[in-house]
């Protein structure tokens, strides 16, 4: 079976598209150890100050907390680096194509 040729460009492309996805994965990682960071945190802390479960609760919302601002952070940067690799601009308007007017809309609405 012959193998098809890729042009440089596009097998860089797909380079870049699976090492972004590759990282998009290991988001869901980073996220879970951010969790059981904070619970270990809440363990050590109960340990050390007394008490009761509340310090691992505690410790586990924080890091519940931390993990999915982290996740988010990271998931809408590494979404922008794969629209600037791809090409795809987001939804903007092509720039040859004129803005309608407010009353043009209108006018043929009515």
């Amino acid at each position: 079976m012959a193998r098809k040729k890729t042009s440089g460009s596009a097998k860089r492309g797909n380079d870049v598209e699976t090492r972004i996805g590759w990282r998009m994965a290991g988001i869901g990682m980073e996220t879970a150890s951010y969790v059981l960071g904070g619970v270990f945190l809440g363990w050590l802390a109960k340990e050390g100050f007394g008490g009761g479960d509340g310090w691992i609760v505690g410790g586990g919302i924080v890091g519940i907390v931390t993990g999915i601002s982290q996740m988010l952070r990271s998931g809408l940067k590494l979404n922008r680096q794969l629209e600037r690799a791809t090409g795809h601009g987001g939804g903007a308007r092509p720039t040859d194509q004129p803005r309608k007017s407010s009353s043009e809309s209108e006018s043929k609405i009515r």
